[in-house]
């Protein structure tokens, strides 16, 4: 991988609906849109927060690739690079320990 990959892949991780969402399409091969901006992603179903997925969100997701999109049918499902992030996100889900206060 190279070292845009590696940015590609640690900017999709650094927002939490991000992680959820990765996360949710690792344990499933694909979630409705409208299923994972609720409980999967933990979160509430403000209308900013919909923007927010909707705009920021997802589009930066598909753009790296990890994801595809179907607009029209409301479908997430694994994009053509999810294979370069999904080692990272199952090292994630088995060390999911809270960070240490120091």
């Amino acid at each position: 991988m190279d070292t845009s990959s590696y940015d590609s892949v640690f900017d999709a991780l650094a927002a939490s609906e991000r992680r959820q969402l990765l996360i949710a399409l690792l344990e499933h091969d694909h979630q409705e849109t409208s299923i994972l901006l609720g409980v999967p992603w933990r979160i509430s179903q403000s209308d900013d927060e919909r923007v927010r997925h909707h705009h920021v969100h997802l589009p930066k997701l598909e753009e790296y690739g990890f994801i595809e999109w179907d607009r029209a049918e409301q479908r997430v499902t694994k994009g053509d690079r999810f294979d370069e992030i999904e080692p990272v996100v199952e090292l994630l889900c088995e060390h999911q320990t809270p960070v240490p206060d120091y």
